[in-house]
């Protein structure tokens, strides 16, 4: 279902689209938080996982600091403390591909008590349409946020682009 977006408001959406887009604090920040009540969860979740470099690959502390970035306390979702003590990330895993594969896993599991799926309004004005994509879903249900992804396809949610689906 689409929701009618004020013309000059679709066009500074469609402006910033493919990217994050922030709009004012008045009219542009109240449509925004209005059709945030419309969204609907797609499944999919955004990771960011940067590349590991040596050092944390062959530390555990090292290795914990890089999990942090990506999200707290994940390192501790992948490995056990038993783990830790007789090996490095390197023996453990065996390869940089196998962490980036687990954690995948564990962070698209969609039973994780904490769920990081995304949130999506379609919106249209004189008949076109784009989708607004809602991350941080306490930050918006406590007003604290006012930017969004905007797409002109869902089709643009690829793992090549970092959305990945929740199982």
């Amino acid at each position: 279902m689409s929701v009618e977006c004020p013309a000059d408001i679709f066009k500074q959406l469609k402006d910033g689209c493919g990217g994050d887009v922030c709009l004012g604090w008045e009219e542009g920040y109240t449509f925004l938080f209005d059709v945030f009540g419309e969204a609907e969860f797609l499944g999919v979740i955004k990771l960011n996982i940067g590349g590991l470099d040596d050092k944390s690959f062959n530390d555990w502390t090292y290795f914990e600091y890089w999990c942090d970035d990506i999200e707290r306390d994940l390192m501790w979702e992948l490995v056990d403390e038993e783990s830790c003590e007789s090996s490095t990330p390197k023996d453990y895993f065996k390869s940089k591909a196998a962490i980036e594969e687990q954690i995948i896993s564990v962070l698209c599991n969609a039973n994780r008590e904490k769920p990081g799926s995304l949130l999506c309004v379609e919106i249209e004005s004189k008949n076109k349409k784009l989708f607004l994509i809602y991350e941080g879903l306490d930050g918006w249900a406590l007003g604290h946020y006012n930017s969004v992804l905007v797409l002109k396809s869902l089709e643009e949610l690829t793992p090549e682009n970092g959305f990945y689906p929740q199982t």
